[in-house]
């Protein structure tokens, strides 16, 4: 994994070592995976909306002989049952546009993507995170405080997943 993701699963083993995990928006499986290999999780489910990049998270956990839940669904409809210890909220994405062009419904999209699904997964996890304890773990970015040209909505989403964050 990047450095990033080194971080990112260091904090969330910070917070819980064990119990069930799960990664929302798992792409190629790597936080899934580091948590499977790091810590002591009795479950980690990598969900993704797409069946390429599940089946990239498919192939890379078998490379390492890792056993994790790797699930096709669309947030919040896939979140394990009864109790939660870590939620990794790492679903994103980002259209390449200016803000002076960027449609509507493009706009739209990255928030509904980048912030509104934190939202979403926190409001559906509270119970089972509660039971435990457990925490949630939001992948956010730089750009969140620091907006590159061309970029569109990425920045201002990103910034608004941090103030969630911060209200959560």
């Amino acid at each position: 994994p990047r450095p990033e993701t080194e971080g990112l699963v260091e904090l969330a083993l910070g917070c819980r070592r064990s119990g069930r995990a799960a990664d929302v928006g798992t792409g190629s499986g790597c936080v899934a995976l580091s948590l499977r290999q790091e810590g002591d999780f009795a479950q980690v489910v990598g969900i993704d909306v797409s069946a390429a990049a599940l089946d990239l998270a498919r192939g890379n956990g078998r490379d390492l002989g890792l056993p994790v839940a790797w699930l096709r669904a669309d947030l919040t409809s896939a979140l394990p049952t009864g109790s939660l210890d870590v939620l990794v909220s790492n679903a994103g994405i980002a259209l390449g546009a200016p803000l002076a062009t960027l449609a509507v419904a493009d706009w739209d999209r990255v928030f509904a993507v980048d912030a509104r699904a934190t939202w979403l997964l926190a409001r559906s996890a509270r119970a089972a995170l509660a039971k435990r304890r457990g925490t949630i773990v939001a992948v956010a970015s730089v750009s969140a405080h620091y907006p590159f040209p061309g970029r569109g909505a990425y920045s201002p989403a990103k910034a608004a997943l941090v103030m969630l964050c911060r209200q959560l």
